[in-house]
């Protein structure tokens, strides 16, 4: 036996910017053995390598933004800077996003909530939930608001926004009136715009701690103190909220405000982008006379998937992430000619890695016996002669085909196939592929015959009521397609009563004759009559009799 040399195809191509190499081996195997001057059946096997690196494909998601504004005393100038930056953000947004303002007094462990209550410093305002350009009008709107000296009067300024606000007595947390309409596919996203703080101020930790596990980013823009504002200083809020774990700060002591940078520091945090993973189309094509056993998908880490195999081919589309794969195919066959197996794998059309699996030809020593079909009935009939489907003294493996009827006509009758045989074995559908061998091979196709249904005629009254019995004009005779006519009496004497003939129906529908050909579906015609109504004999008038003496 001679050994056969292994297959090493070697391809390095660039896309996207990325390097993707593909390597398909064959394993050294031997040619294909005779055994009594006949070729056996080999199998061989190849693995396509690839790595599938390039730009990262990114969908953002919807934001759902809640915009959190310090309503204090102490916010002068800077509430007019706050409102300009919130601006610059809600433009930054897709019109498919969505805002909601929220507004409170004082930072206290239970400030941010939509409560009117004694405690100013627990008292708040949220609005509903805006489309983009719903919120710019709110920004508009609040930028008219007029600030004076004595910073922000917090309830001036829920007067002024009037119906866009949201109070009630006690408290209810700004988180919760805010995931009561949140869209489910969109993302949670927390800025609030403050200054320094008092000693005894300190973030709202429920809020904090809320937005800590829910939120894509807490972010927080703090400002310098207002020159003659009243309120602690810038580096003490920021301790407070760092202490809390809130690091993502914009702190104007360290950076002078720049709405672009704010933008891009939120934009960087707050907005959530999913990563679309490259797609790859893989093509396993194998040549007349070999069939593909398995074909596989194999990770990086080892994992392996079966690829699907339909009509003796792959040809799939895998989302992948990326890093480095392996498509492992494995193919059987025996040919009398050098035949091939193709793998390719490709990316929007750009080819990532290509392979064969070369299968050298072999030559019997002896020739193939034929194969035949046979026609019968289901009990075995023969109903037509029998065909030759390939001659015998073909060589072994030469492949023939062939359709079967799915109907035949036998004299006037007709049968319908059941199904192909081949030994103990079926044949799917109605066509035959197979390959010459040593044994002879006989096809039986089954067929059914197709039965006549019956026609039926009834014959009611007005009431429904049968007048006589329902007449069958189908016989043992009938043929499918073959005519039947009927002729209905116009009148009917039945039990001394006299009926006249009204009207055919046929499936509810009036018909003027019981005429057609005979099918596969029963046909059930009515006659339908009423009773004619013979008038009542006068009464008969005696003579007077004479008057009693």
């Amino acid at each position: 036996m001679k050994k056969s040399k292994g297959l090493l195809i070697l391809t390095s191509l660039s896309l996207l910017g990325g390097t993707y190499t593909s390597v398909l081996t064959t394993l050294p195997v031997v040619h294909a053995e005779k055994v009594d001057g006949v070729c056996q059946v080999e199998t061989k096997s190849g693995n396509v390598e690839f790595n599938i690196k390039g730009e990262v494909n990114k969908v953002r998601k919807p934001v759902d933004l809640l915009a959190i504004i310090d309503t204090s005393s102490s916010m002068v100038e800077n509430f007019g800077k706050a409102l300009d930056s919130l601006t610059a953000l809600v433009e930054s947004l897709d019109d498919n996003d969505n805002v909601t303002f929220a507004h409170y007094v004082a930072n206290m462990p239970n400030s941010y909530n939509a409560g009117n209550g004694n405690d100013v410093s627990e008292n708040g305002a949220i609005t509903k939930r805006y489309t983009k350009q719903e919120a710019l009008g709110y920004l508009a709107k609040l930028k008219g608001f007029p600030v004076e000296g004595r910073g922000v009067q917090y309830n001036d300024m829920v007067s002024f926004m009037g119906a866009d606000l949201y109070t009630k007595e006690g408290n209810i947390n700004f988180q919760d009136i805010y995931m009561q309409g949140h869209p489910e596919k969109s993302t949670i996203s927390v800025i609030q715009f403050t200054d320094g703080w008092d000693s005894g101020e300190n973030i709202d930790t429920d809020f904090a701690a809320w937005a800590t596990v829910n939120a894509k980013t807490f972010m927080t823009v703090a400002y310098k103190n207002n020159g003659g504002a009243n309120g602690g200083p810038t580096d003490f809020s920021v301790r407070r909220m760092k202490e809390k774990g809130h690091p993502n700060i914009y702190d104007e002591r360290v950076t002078p405000i720049d709405n672009v940078a704010i933008v891009k520091q939120f934009a960087d945090t707050g907005v959530e982008t999913t990563q679309v993973n490259a797609k790859a189309t893989i093509k396993v094509t194998p040549e007349e006379g070999l069939k593909l056993k398995t074909v596989k998908l194999v990770k990086a880490d080892g994992t392996k998937e079966d690829l699907a195999i339909e009509g003796n081919k792959v040809n799939v589309e895998k989302e992948l992430e990326d890093g480095k794969w392996v498509v492992e195919v494995t193919v059987e066959g025996v040919v009398h000619e050098t035949r091939k197996v193709a793998t390719t794998v490709t990316s929007n059309g750009t080819e990532l890695g290509r392979g064969e699996i070369v299968f050298d030809g072999c030559q019997d020593d002896v020739k193939g016996k034929g194969a035949t079909l046979s026609f019968v009935d289901m009990a075995g009939n023969e109903l037509k002669g029998k065909e030759t489907l390939v001659e015998a003294g073909k060589d072994l493996g030469v492949s023939f085909k062939g359709t079967v009827d799915k109907e035949i006509k036998v004299g006037d009758r007709l049968y319908r196939l059941v199904k192909i045989s081949l030994g103990e074995s079926n044949v799917e559908g109605n066509e035959i592929v197979g390959a010459v061998t040593e044994q002879e091979q006989n096809y039986v196709a089954y067929y059914e015959e197709v039965k006549v249904a019956p026609v039926k005629v009834k014959f009611v009254d007005d009431k429904g009521k049968e007048l006589k019995e329902t007449v069958n004009l189908t016989t043992t005779e009938s043929k499918l397609g073959g005519e039947f006519n009927f002729a209905v009496d116009k009148k009917l004497v039945v039990n001394g009563k006299d009926y006249e003939l009204v009207d055919v129906t046929l499936n509810g529908g009036i018909v003027k004759e019981i005429k057609g050909q005979f099918g596969e579906t029963e046909l059930v015609y009515v006659v339908n009559y009423k009773e004619v109504v013979k008038p009542t004999p006068p009464k008969k008038t005696l003579p007077k009799t004479s008057a009693v003496k």
